[in-house]
């Protein structure tokens, strides 16, 4: 399974209004490759103080393996500090945020780009849509699309 489980929301790294709350992925509207969809997703974003916010994810992933990751970048965008899960060695997740409804993320393994994502908030503030498009670990490319609820 490609690094989605992890990488679900790139452009929610950032509390400023309207990325900051709790998310939750509707399956429904969301679109995966077979096989590569988690089962449940939810995301909580918070200002940590010192310009920098804190991205919790909790859920199961498509092999019912559970997901539970916590991160920190710059509310500017930079390299995601993982403080707990994340990918395995080697893997460099990049964020920059467009304005305050975008942002994109790129994601390399071994300095070789494997993932691009980009978040948009609506404009009624109530999802985000994270499209994604990259190589699977069996080199493989893929596409999803994954809506997250405001809760």
């Amino acid at each position: 399974m490609p690094l989605l489980f992890v990488f679900l929301l790139a452009g929610a790294l950032w509390a400023e209004e309207p990325f900051a709350g709790t998310w939750k992925l509707n399956l429904a509207k969301s679109k995966y490759p077979p096989g590569m969809a988690p089962k449940d997703v939810t995301v909580v974003i918070k200002e940590i103080g010192g310009g920098q916010v804190e991205q919790t994810v909790s859920g199961t992933d498509a092999a019912g393996k559970p997901i539970s990751v916590k991160e920190t970048v710059n509310q500017t965008g930079g390299v995601w500090k993982f403080q707990q899960g994340g990918p395995p060695a080697g893997i460099l997740a990049v964020a920059v945020k467009i304005d305050p409804r975008e942002a994109i993320n790129a994601t390399y393994v071994s300095e070789k780009q494997v993932e691009f994502s980009r978040s948009t908030v609506s404009k009624d503030g109530k999802s985000i849509t994270t499209a994604a498009k990259g190589i699977d670990p069996q080199g493989k490319p893929f596409e999803s699309v994954a809506v997250l609820e405001k809760q």
